[in-house]
């Protein structure tokens, strides 16, 4: 299980390679719909991949698990990857 948190592109690259072998938890630091940082989807505009996540998998990050509901779970994860900087 590997514990990711906000959007565009540096979470959709390694989403989609990740998704398919492992369980994975999308946080924001206070849940619900994290914003979404419209610059990096006019920014990757020609990037096919990112294009396609935005389009197709909205619910990823309109409803995010919050982060603080982990604390102390570390251990139950394989990894805690953490992307973005406009999570709320």
């Amino acid at each position: 299980m590997a514990l990711l948190t906000q959007l565009q592109p540096e979470l959709v690259h390694p989403y989609e390679i990740l998704a398919p072998h492992v369980q994975i938890v999308i946080a924001s630091p206070k849940g619900g719909e994290a914003p979404l940082d419209l610059g990096s989807v006019e920014a990757t505009k020609d990037d096919i991949q990112s294009q396609h996540f935005f389009k197709t998998k909205e619910t990823l990050w309109k409803k995010t698990e919050k982060l603080s509901s982990f604390l102390g779970k570390a251990k139950e994860f394989e990894a805690i990857f953490f992307v973005g900087g406009h999570g709320r």
